[in-house]
Order: C-alpha cells, then structure tokens, then sequence
C-alpha cells in the first residue's frame, strides 16, 4: 500500500518535466530542461506520506531526520493531512476500579493536591484507530494513571488530543505517542453538567488553549447567561476570564469542534427566544459569532454539527423522519450550505427509541450524541451515534455498525473522538506504549531498514526516469 502510493506521487510529479519543456522551448526547436532541486522533490513527496511511515523513515538518514523533526515541514505535514482528510479515531472507556498499590496524587477539599497511598485506583482505557479502514483498535497507555478519577478526552486540534482528570491535565498526540504534562493551579471541574468546553490552537499566542462556558441561573431555574473561561495550556495552566454570553450550550459532554480557527458548539440563544443556533468562539480575536443556516433549515429544526473533508457540516431534523446532512464549502457564507444526503431516522439505532416516528420532542436530545466523523475510502460515512460507530452508506442509504478488533467490550466505550495525523510535536520527550508492550523500541531495526531501503530504491529509479 506504502509502496503504491509513493509511485503515484512520484510520478505525479513527472508532468513537471513536460511543463517546463514547453515554457523553455527556443527557436532553434531545441528542449530547454529545467530540473528541479532535489531537496524540493524530497520535501514535496514526504510531506504528503502518513506520520507513521514519516517516523520509521527518520532512521533513513540525520538530514531526514533533522527534515521530520522541522517546525516548518511539520505544519506543511499538517496542513496537507487537513486537505486530504487524514482522520484517525481516539476512544476512551468508561473508568472501572482495579486493584493496586500505588502512590498517586489527589486533591482535598481545600484544593490542594498531595501524594496517598492507596490499593484501588480509576482505569480508562485509551483506544487510538489508526487510518481508513477503520478494522483495528489499537490500545496505548493513559498518561494520567495511575488516579483515583476517570479521564476525560476534552475534544482535539491539529492531531492533539487534550486529556482531563480532577488533578491533572495532559496534551497528547496518539500518531507520534508523545504527550506533556499540563500543571494544574486549581480544579476546572469540567465534569460539572453545567459546564461545556473545546480546545483550540491561539496563532497569536502560538498556544494551545481550553475554552470552557459555565451556565449560570436565574432564580427560577431558567440559564440565564454562560459565564466564559480560557486556559492556557502551556506548561501550567493560567486563566483569563472573558465575560458572560446569552447561550448556554448543550450537550456539554460533547467537546467543541475546531475549525478554521474557530471552536462550534450548539447551543440555545437566550436574545431569541432559546432557538438553537451554531455558536463559533474566534481563537485570534477571542469573538463569539453564530454561523448562519441555510435559508432552508428553519430555526425550530434540530441540528448538530460536525467536520467532513475539512469542512463544517451540519444535521438537521425538523417536522419530518429524515435526518438532512449539510456541507458549507465556503465557511461563513451562508449560500455556501450544500445538503449532501437525507437519512431516514429507522436506520439509526438511537432513533428506535421513539415510539412513533412523527413526534419530535426528543429530536435535538436524539441529535445531540448523533454526530458525523469522517468520509471513508469506498464513500460510506462514519458516524458516532452515543457510544456507537456507524458506517452509513449514501448509495444503498443503509447503515451498520463499525466491526472493530482490539475492543473487549463496546459497551464499555464512553467517548469517541476525530483527530487529524499529525506530527505536530509537543517538546516533551516523554512517549507512551502500548498496552502489552515495553517502553523498547517496538519495531525490529531489521524491519525499519528493509523498508527504508525499499523506499530509496524506488525513489532512486523514479527519479532518474523523470529528471534524466
């Protein structure tokens, strides 16, 4: 597979050759030949391989090395895994109590942590799904354990998955297993029902932050306002509190989706009337905005959102059975809204519940765990339906569920999260493993150099056929 799509992408670049022939081309009818650097070659064809070969092939030579580990080359990486859609899937379980002694760090009543002893302790298990097709889940170990709490998984951005405990927090990027340790100064209790959260990258800060909303109520009970937080997620977590907010967001359990520099929730606006809207917090100008609709969605219509190939999408349901799935391929401009399919409710398995399909009572609480994650290779979706994953099939309109190794227990999975691959790095130098595994190193050097070997050989040949 490796093999295959480096000759494409090789020979995607031979049309270069022509290209320039035809520019150089003089009067004596003689060819011009313009050749192209061979770093730039080199560059262009890695940058568009997946992180996991980009990582065995850092053993190939110190220049490709020193070109993987490039701040630049990394954000190109980034930037062309967004554009093809390089989606992996990361999962984590609901915690379960195991017995062993350990030390491990707390928090009193007064907010202080300190070091205990004790023989029981909170495990979540960790699955990452690495790349289409989605057959085989692979566990690694949860850099927050030992603990006395669950984790939770706070949402990802650019390939970073952010994990949660009451005591500590931890940035981590299951493609290349590194992570780095966020000290915590007080609890973000964002376990609390109240509160809804999303992570996201600041460009101007050059820092990646956690945006949380806390409702607030009125006497009566009714949400009256949100009040708004932002962490820094640097080495120690230090806050700036931005004000208040007429929405409160639903489904809080939910992180936020970010995109285009920008976090969305759904959430209910309080200035017209509680209509859910698409809610967006600008990470650069540190701005609430509502996305607007397309005109054919009514505002009473339930809706959820999500990211398809790089763009927002939206599902909406309104006085009828059939879920609508919209695509914005120009982000904020309303007339951009695309619908891409309608989906009869009796394919979903949530949906069963409702005992006639014509009552739409329970359509934004259905919508709310009902979530699109990615397209697949042959065109069929992946979705998440609560603790779920669905393949729906746009042409036979049909869905089922994802059949998974390395699972145990589907019904002990409690979120499931989309990442981009990435080899963004977060300086740390601390790695996990995987479950079952040693920290040594897990991939014989005979095998890295075979395919290493195999991958000059064929760029070699490749590049003589083009360029001599």
């Amino acid at each position: 597979m490796l093999v295959s799509k480096i000759w494409a992408l090789l020979w995607s670049v031979k049309p270069l050759k022509h290209k320039f022939a035809q520019e150089g081309e003089n009067t004596s009818g003689e060819e011009t030949r313009v050749s192209l650097p061979h770093e730039i070659i080199v560059v262009e064809i890695l940058s568009r391989l997946p992180a996991k070969s980009l990582l065995r092939f850092k053993c190939v030579c110190k220049a490709w090395r020193s070109l993987v580990s490039d701040s630049k080359f990394i954000q190109m990486h980034l930037s062309r895994a967004i554009g093809r859609d390089s989606v992996n899937v990361f999962i984590a379980s609901k915690p379960n109590i195991v017995e062993k002694n350990c030390r491990i760090t707390t928090r009193g009543v007064d907010g202080r942590c300190y070091k205990k002893k004790v023989t029981r302790i909170c495990k979540t298990h960790m699955y990452h799904i690495d790349g289409d097709p989605f057959n085989k889940a692979i566990e690694i170990e949860n850099p927050l354990e030992p603990s006395l709490h669950r984790t939770q998984v706070l949402g990802s951005c650019n390939g970073l998955i952010c994990l949660y405990t009451i005591t500590s927090l931890c940035l981590l990027n299951p493609s290349t297993r590194e992570y780095k340790l966020v000290k915590l100064q007080e609890s973000l209790n964002l376990d609390d029902e109240r509160t809804a959260y999303g992570i996201g990258y600041d460009t101007v800060d050059d820092d990646y932050k956690l945006v949380q909303a806390v409702k607030c109520y009125k006497f009566n009970g009714n949400v009256d306002y949100s009040a708004v937080h932002v962490y820094s997620l640097s080495d120690t977590t230090s806050s700036i509190r931005l004000g208040t907010i007429p929405y409160h967001i639903l489904n809080g359990k939910d992180s936020g989706i970010f995109l285009n520099e920008a976090i969305h929730w759904i959430a209910n606006s309080n200035s017209k009337g509680y209509s859910v809207v698409i809610l967006s917090f600008n990470m650069r100008d540190k701005v609430f905005r509502e996305v607007p609709r397309h005109d054919d969605v009514s505002e009473q219509a339930a809706i959820t959102v999500g990211v398809l190939r790089g763009q927002l999408c939206m599902l909406s349901k309104f006085h009828t059975t059939q879920i609508q799935i919209w695509v914005m391929s120009k982000y904020g401009e309303p007339n951009s809204w695309t619908k891409l399919c309608a989906m009869e409710q009796t394919v979903i398995p949530s949906f069963h519940m409702l005992l006639r399909p014509d009552i739409y009572i329970l359509d934004q609480f259905l919508l709310d765990s009902f979530r699109p994650l990615l397209f697949l290779k042959n065109g069929d979706i992946l979705m998440k339906d609560g603790k779920d994953l669905l393949l729906y099939d746009l042409k036979e309109k049909t869905s089922r569920n994802l059949e998974l190794q390395g699972i145990p227990d589907w019904n002990k999975t409690e979120e499931i999260v989309t990442h981009i691959e990435s080899l963004v790095s977060l300086k740390s130098g601390t790695f996990v493993g995987e479950v079952g595994q040693t920290m040594k190193r897990r991939t014989r050097w005979a095998d890295i150099q075979k395919l290493c070997n195999k991958f000059i050989c064929i760029f070699n040949d490749v590049y003589e056929a083009i360029f001599n």
